[in-house]
């Protein structure tokens, strides 16, 4: 789109970055001096710096959307503009979590850990999965002592640590479905074997 001096609108988004202006303060620039276009902006400089924005017009739409997502876990943005597209206040949120994932799955290394049916629960101040050196379980503990001792089915718990040799070397990326009987477990997502996903080093702390 073009202004009636022959400007296309996102030039001068550019031009307003080329001369050291932020992202987000070029886009607002722009907004406020042609503010009677039908566009919407995101822009993003060389140095990682993102911005986002509407005109006015755009923004008294009724299925407009716009989201813009940080990844406190590695450092990625992600910034969404939609339109026409319902349901409108849902699908940019949805949209950047679906792709955060994606960028922390794309970067985190994963491992793969065994847990084995017949481990007895013992009591933890959180969920944690204990490890030796092969990436075999060797004990599993839960927080919830009014658990260990019955007959119950439930899932490890939401944000578990990965325990090997007494340091947390990452998150378990799968919550398993537990069958316990008599304080042991019976079934893991009803097998007697399974092996999950675990998110290693820094890039899997919550």
């Amino acid at each position: 789109m073009h202004t009636d001096a022959g400007d296309a609108l996102n030039d001068l988004v550019l031009r307003a970055s080329r001369r050291g202006v932020p992202a987000q303060d070029a886009i607002d620039e722009v907004i406020a001096a042609h503010s009677s276009y039908d566009a919407g902006f995101i822009a993003l400089s060389s140095n990682g710096d993102m911005g986002l924005g509407n005109m006015p017009l755009v923004l008294r739409l009724s299925h407009h959307g716009a989201t813009h997502a940080h990844c406190a876990e590695t450092g990625a943005e992600v910034a969404i503009l939609h339109n026409a597209i319902q349901p409108n206040r849902a699908i940019a949120v949805v949209a950047s979590e679906v792709t955060l994932d994606e960028i922390r799955r794309s970067v985190t290394e994963i491992q793969t850990i065994t847990v084995s049916a017949g481990l007895e629960l013992s009591f933890g101040d959180a969920p944690e999965i204990h490890i030796d050196t092969n990436f075999k379980t060797t004990r599993i503990a839960h927080p919830d002592s009014q658990t260990l001792g019955q007959d119950k089915s439930f899932g490890i718990g939401d944000r578990v640590k990965v325990v090997q040799l007494g340091h947390q070397i990452g998150w378990l990326g799968h919550e398993p479905f537990m069958v316990v009987k008599n304080g042991a477990i019976l079934t893991l997502d009803g097998k007697s074997e399974v092996k999950l996903p675990v998110l290693i080093g820094k890039l899997a702390e919550p």
